[in-house]
């Protein structure tokens, strides 16, 4: 058998502290995100597989359900069709 994933839209921003007040709306009492360093700037987010570091320009990503998670720019460019940022 095979089967291939529903295209999903998702919300990101850049782990970067011009973006600290967007990525800190998704935090939440049961998943908080919170500031480890400023300078690099360096984020944890507590997930449902744990908790999670996200480095400077590293991608935090917004899924449906309400799920926050980081992800490697790298691996993010690879993976989404980005239309309305430019890197």
């Amino acid at each position: 058998m095979k089967a291939k994933k529903k295209p999903v839209e998702i919300e990101f921003y850049p782990c970067h502290i011009d973006f600290l007040d967007q990525i800190m709306k998704w935090s939440t009492r049961e998943r908080p995100i919170k500031v480890l360093s400023k300078k690099p700037f360096v984020l944890t987010i507590e997930t449902l597989e744990g908790t999670y570091k996200a480095n400077e320009w590293d991608m935090i990503l917004k899924w449906i359900i309400w799920e926050v998670y980081p992800c490697k720019t790298d691996i993010f460019l690879d993976s989404y069709n980005v239309t309305d940022w430019k890197y």
